[in-house]
């Protein structure tokens, strides 16, 4: 688990062939430029949501 808090804790941008996403502990830390990003995944409130904005999906994994 606490390897998995230290993953968490720190952000990292994946792209990949089809998908470019982003992965953050907390909502505040996501970045403002998004120009690439598909997916953005992210944490902290422990509070489940889901919503597409500017096509950009932002999911909260609940962690």
């Amino acid at each position: 688990m606490w390897a998995l808090m230290v993953f968490l804790m720190i952000s990292f941008v994946f792209n990949r062939k089809l998908v470019a996403f982003i992965i953050v502990h907390n909502k505040a830390d996501i970045p403002k430029d998004l120009k690439e990003v598909d997916l953005v995944i992210y944490g902290h409130s422990h509070k489940f949501s889901n919503e597409k904005i500017d096509n950009i999906v932002y999911l909260n994994y609940m962690i």
